[in-house]
């Protein structure tokens, strides 16, 4: 092992054992600034949005009303959307609150190149909650009772 040539064994474990504590101690830390952080976001959708009559937030990859899914719920949420497309991320302005909103409560995928196959998705954001995410891509499991879900969050959202 070329690591124990220039560092004895013992010195060598220490060094792992104090970096998994710093990683733990560092996570500790951080913690309560992202949720924080989090909960500002919550609050910017929460007064921000339905001041301009939005309250639902859209990705897609590709034009607007591509894909099966997307068809189906652009008429239901008609003028109360706000539009992202995935494939222009890299011009998305970065401290914009959808952009933010999507960062922190839209789809994630480990590793990260799998997101596209999670896309379209929907993010619902109902006063004093968190919002609610609704995924209608190729990997997405059970799209007919997210649609439905959706569907039924939509009607008790008032307009």
């Amino acid at each position: 092992m070329l690591l124990s040539r220039y560092i004895p064994g013992w010195i060598a474990i220490l060094l792992a054992y104090l970096i998994g504590f710093l990683h733990v101690v560092l996570l500790v830390i951080a913690l309560p600034f992202i949720l924080i952080y989090y909960f500002a976001l919550c609050i910017g959708a929460w007064f921000v949005l339905p001041k301009l009559g939005k309250d639902v937030l859209i990705v897609s990859n590709g034009s607007v009303d591509s894909g099966p899914w997307l068809a189906q719920v652009i008429p239901m949420v008609k003028d109360r959307a706000l539009f992202l497309n995935y494939e222009e991320r890299e011009s998305w302005q970065r401290w914009s609150l959808p952009v933010q909103l999507f960062h922190a409560f839209g789809p994630s995928a480990k590793p990260a190149f799998h997101l596209p196959y999670f896309i379209p998705a929907v993010l619902l954001m109902r006063k004093f909650r968190l919002p609610t995410q609704y995924n209608f891509g190729e990997r997405s499991v059970n799209r007919e009772a997210n649609l439905e879900r959706l569907r039924s969050a939509l009607g008790s959202v008032p307009d």
